[in-house]
């Protein structure tokens, strides 16, 4: 009977704790549950970038850096870039400035769709790239980053310093496409703005960097893919431009007599500029940069190590003519097209935008050519 009644309650205390255990299992994954849809509901409601990781969910790309449910400081501002490496470089240049100005933290939202080492920065790629220059990334969010008390900021608001300054968070919306937005800064900014080495073949380069040093070299970006067609494209630049700025950077260089003249061509369709600057070759040396497959990164490097740059209406060689490091250097740019004039309808906008893109986009020593009217 004793053996029995051991046996029984044995039994018994396997299945009171198998119970117990199922139902502190069954207790903890629905307390996981509700903590997961208690940040969800945080992250709907107070984050509103949480699109982007949806967004880059969506596009198959598995690799993604998460900084997990970090909530801010009580103060700070923001730089969430958009668009290419160009106009990455304006936002974060405004964006510090405006840190700075403030005396508030500065916060990069960074997302990296890819792990970095596979970024390839072609033309038409659109990577986060700031980390592949010198700048130090160091108070990161991201879209589980809690967010309270955010406001965005327009280039006009913050051009005339307009904007409220009574949120906790200050985000630029715009581009700030002129260096007025952070000239007070422009020591601090230019050096962080240098391409980190490791992002660059410079085995592969190192041909050009040679000749670019040993001669009076002339960077000429002629960006083709959207540019191409006036009737899709408001920043459509023909290549009749860069033939009537090559033309005008000679005699300005022969005049102060420089010789030994070469241009250093970069392109994203570097074959189609080729046969139409080709009757150039008869009379200057020209090189071909891009058909050895570079990088958007190891392109724009090569551009600031030029002497002189010629530019269509591009952030991206904007930047790399603005970062030129040569005292004497020219920089010819493009003027905007007659359509891109038109894109805004409302007044005040109009006014605005005519005045920072005609006034305030190219620096004042900037040489700036119609492509549109005869003549150099």
């Amino acid at each position: 009977m004793k053996t029995i009644f051991l046996k029984r309650n044995k039994l018994g205390f396997i299945v009171i704790f198998t119970c117990y255990f199922v139902i502190l299992l069954i207790s903890f994954n629905y307390f996981v549950k509700v903590q997961n849809l208690i940040l969800q509901w945080k992250l709907d409601n107070e984050n509103p970038f949480l699109d982007k990781i949806e967004d880059i969910l969506e596009s198959g790309d598995k690799k993604i850096t998460i900084f997990f449910d970090k909530t801010l400081p009580p103060s700070g501002v923001i730089v969430q870039t958009k668009g290419g490496i160009g106009n990455q470089l304006f936002q974060y240049a405004c964006s510090y400035a405006l840190s700075r100005n403030l005396n508030r933290a500065f916060y990069t939202w960074f997302i990296t769709s890819r792990d970095p080492s596979t970024r390839q920065f072609q033309p038409e790629n659109r990577d986060f790239a700031l980390d592949y220059f010198n700048i130090s990334i160091d108070n990161v969010v991201d879209e589980t980053t809690h967010i309270k008390g955010l406001s965005l900021v327009n280039d006009e608001e913050l051009l005339e310093g307009t904007f409220q300054n009574t949120s906790s968070f200050l985000q630029q919306s715009g581009y700030c496409q002129s260096e007025t937005y952070w000239a007070k800064y422009k020591d601090e900014i230019i050096p962080m703005f240098e391409p980190r080495l490791e992002a660059i073949d410079l085995p592969k380069l190192q041909k050009f960097i040679d000749r670019i040093k040993n001669s009076e070299s002339v960077a000429v970006h002629v960006r083709r893919g959207d540019f191409t067609d006036p009737n899709l494209n408001f920043y459509y630049v023909p290549i009749s431009y860069q033939r009537k700025a090559i033309r005008k950077m000679v005699k300005i260089l022969e005049s102060r007599g420089k010789s030994n003249l070469v241009f250093f061509v970069f392109s994203d369709d570097i074959y189609a500029t080729s046969k139409r600057l080709k009757d150039f070759e008869k009379k200057y040396e020209m090189v071909y940069v891009s058909s050895v497959g570079t990088t958007s990164i190891e392109d724009f490097y090569l551009m600031t190590m030029c002497k002189h740059n010629i530019i269509p209406d591009s952030t991206f060689s904007w930047w790399a003519a603005y970062l030129n490091a040569n005292p004497d250097k020219i920089v010819i740019a493009s003027a905007f097209s007659p359509e891109f004039w038109k894109l805004w309808e409302n007044k005040q906008e109009k006014r605005f935008n005519m005045m920072l893109y005609g006034t305030l986009y190219h620096p004042k020593e900037w040489i700036v050519v119609d492509p549109f009217s005869g003549g150099v």
